[in-house]
């Protein structure tokens, strides 16, 4: 790859995307899409139990990092895959409704009376540090990596296994389990595992790539010049960690959440 000169803030497409580095053929790109198209059935279903229990139906923290990695994959720097497109505009526009409802019933949850007093305030800072955080971390990976991942790949993952643990915390943090819903969990896990499975296709098929890096001096353009800065291969146990730990946690969430449901079904009747 030749530097024409010296580029601080390269604009987007400078560098050669990590997607192109993968093989993906037809399989892959309909697992990812119909794993993108349950992320929305997951999103409408945790709307209608929200307004069904006047509560939100997604942890708080959650809400804010996925609606702003949407805006900022959607709005900033929106995917030139047409059908990804779509899916992720759909899912930003079911996670505004989501956000409509922590804003509307979110109050009422919190325990401390510092968050209850100020909690507008509170939400609406969150929400704008976590969109600051968003757009920081694609400018500082982007700029350091041989591979940027131009489509947020990478935070989406992160951000999944940070949910599947949040929702932990709603579960036992509702006796009642308002807003504690199955189906919103099986279509997370299954939603997320078709997209886990097709990403391990590509990068299965992938694996073992490398590629050489060659630079000039800026202004030359004599062969006995350049020189190799060295070899990249793409190390991807990261990615493959977290498709095992969501897809264990998820599990483990509908076991207990079924659990839950069977013990408080139980004590109702003996009530």
């Amino acid at each position: 790859m030749l530097q024409e000169g010296p580029v601080l803030d390269p604009p987007r497409g400078h560098l050669p995307f990590a997607s192109e580095l993968f093989t993906v053929t037809g399989v892959e790109s309909m697992l990812g899409a119909a794993g993108d198209l349950l992320w929305v059935v997951t999103y409408v279903i945790a709307i209608w139990i929200g307004f069904k229990h006047r509560t939100y139906a997604v942890p708080l923290l959650a809400v804010a990092l996925n609606v702003t990695w949407e805006f900022v994959y959607t709005v900033i720097y929106p995917v030139e895959n047409r059908v990804v497109f779509y899916l992720h505009a759909a899912w930003l526009v079911v996670d505004l409704i989501i956000v409509y409802q922590i804003y509307r019933f979110g109050r009422k949850e919190q325990r401390q009376a510092f968050f209850r007093k100020h909690y507008p305030l509170l939400l609406t800072l969150t929400l704008a540090a976590c969109l600051i955080f968003q757009i920081t971390f694609d400018r500082f990976f982007y700029q350091i990596a041989l591979f940027p991942m131009e489509t947020g790949n990478g935070m989406a993952f992160m951000m999944n296994l940070v949910m599947s643990i949040l929702f932990f915390g709603l579960l036992f943090g509702r006796e009642d389990l308002r807003g504690v819903s199955e189906p919103i969990a099986w279509t997370k896990m299954i939603g997320t595992a078709l997209i886990s499975i097709g990403n391990t296709m590509a990068f299965l098929a992938s694996e073992g790539r490398s590629y050489d890096f060659q630079f000039r001096p800026v202004g030359s353009d004599e062969a006995w010049q350049a020189f190799t800065a060295g070899t990249r291969t793409l190390d991807l146990r990261l990615f493959y960690f977290m498709f095992i730990a969501i897809f264990v946690l998820d599990v483990l969430y509908i076991v207990m959440v079924r659990q839950a449901k069977r013990r408080r079904a139980e004590a109702e009747v003996a009530g």
